[in-house]
């Protein structure tokens, strides 16, 4: 069986889409989610070995209202508090990972650390906006997609890390300001096991998705049990406006 993004009715990039087209019925949402984690269609990726480090201090352009605008913002919080003594420090947005397939190329939202106390583990958070947003089953999967390709490519990212930061001799005042900070330090060592799942959304998408919440548990459910990752789903501040500040998008609702 073809699982790395071919053209088969099987492949995983099939699977992804009838997913995503499903918006009316969760429970048949469902059933697709949970055939697409029976068959290991994701656990099956096989990391390719191309493409360029990732540049962690490359900015984004510009964009407008919806999930680019929210990554924007979220972007120069740098750290997002998610609940008490839980926060994510962001290293990276859309940081491009590469696997074996013709479509084989993926970037999460915002790449970095989820943190509590003495437990830090790799982190990848998926943004979703407004009414029409990709339903909360649909956003589930892609981000798990993500996050498990993170995972096996942790070693690309350990290594981008020190080519972009910790080289001794910069003429980028920006480059060795962060460098300086950092010291010699890396933000994903070897020995960083776990990972963490984290959606967030706007309050309009939030709202469309109560109706998955049963289904949505379910499937976070089975995500623990076949890959041991934790799945967070949060909700931004209501009042933010399209010009708002960072800041004023938080605090941050959970909703799962």
């Amino acid at each position: 069986m073809k699982t790395n993004g071919d053209s088969d009715k099987n492949s995983l990039e099939c699977c992804e889409k009838k997913l995503q087209k499903e918006k009316k019925d969760a429970n048949n949402a469902l059933f697709i989610a949970r055939d697409i984690l029976a068959q290991n269609l994701i656990n099956n990726l096989t990391i390719a070995e191309r493409g360029e480090h990732p540049d962690f201090l490359r900015y984004p352009n510009a964009a407008r209202r919806g999930e680019e605008w929210f990554r924007n913002r979220l972007l120069w919080l740098r750290t997002i508090p998610l609940e008490k003594d839980i926060s994510f420090m962001i290293t990276h947005s859309e940081t491009a990972v590469y696997y074996e397939g013709s479509k084989g190329k993926r970037s999460a939202d915002l790449l970095g650390i989820w943190h509590s106390g003495g437990n830090t583990k790799l982190g990848v958070i998926e943004l979703k906006a407004g009414k029409n947003g990709d339903h909360v089953l649909y956003a589930i999967l892609e981000g798990l997609r993500n996050l498990h390709l993170h995972r096996k490519a942790i070693g690309r990212l350990r290594s981008g890390w020190t080519t972009t930061l910790n080289q001794r001799h910069h003429v980028d005042s920006e480059k060795a300001f962060w460098s300086r900070v950092w010291n010699s330090g890396n933000p994903f060592p070897s020995n960083l096991k776990n990972s963490h799942l984290i959606i967030i959304g706007d309050s309009s998408w939030i709202k469309m998705q109560e109706d998955w919440k049963r289904q949505a548990k379910i499937i976070i459910k089975k995500i623990k049990e076949i890959f041991n990752y934790e799945t967070s789903i949060y909700s931004l501040n209501d009042k933010a406006k399209s010009n708002s500040k960072p800041y004023v998008l938080l605090p941050l609702v959970k909703w799962l």
